[in-house]
């Protein structure tokens, strides 16, 4: 028989502190849980990693709460009605209050593909030359040595 529980009771029993938490979303379209997370974690800090590959206004959220430490993402900005800058990203940014990995959008789904096969690294030549080799995990490699 199947089991069924409220978004209010699954966030509850499973969204813990210091969680990386992939929010997948359609651009400015919310998801039940992402925002139930941010309304049951409101202002308790609990140090979540946000991975997102676009953060947008419901990232915008989580930054307002107090609620990340660190993001993982391929754009920091709002989308809707077009693409700009967020203020609450830049001051988490330029505080130092939340750390930053901005990948390229391939990039970015090329490391959750080798997440889920449990590899611990993948080669893509999307992010030569480009901001993202300044990441802490990104590593340039000889392909003739």
């Amino acid at each position: 028989m199947p089991q069924f529980t409220s978004v209010r009771e699954a966030v509850a029993e499973h969204v813990r502190e210091r969680d990386a938490l992939h929010l997948v979303v359609a651009h400015t379209r919310w998801s039940a849980a992402a925002r139930e997370v941010v309304r049951q974690w409101w202002g308790r800090d609990p140090h979540f990693t946000l991975v997102m590959l676009s953060l947008s206004s419901l990232g915008a959220l989580f930054f307002r709460g107090g609620l990340v430490d660190r993001v993982v993402t391929g754009y920091s900005g709002d989308t809707f009605p077009n693409f700009t800058p967020n203020p609450w990203f830049q001051r988490g940014y330029r505080s130092g209050d939340v750390a930053v990995e901005h990948w390229s959008f391939l990039a970015f789904t090329q490391r959750l593909e080798a997440a889920a096969q449990g590899l611990p690294a993948i080669a893509t030549r999307s992010i030569a030359g480009s901001g993202p080799l300044r990441n802490a995990l990104a590593r340039g490699v000889d392909r003739y040595g």
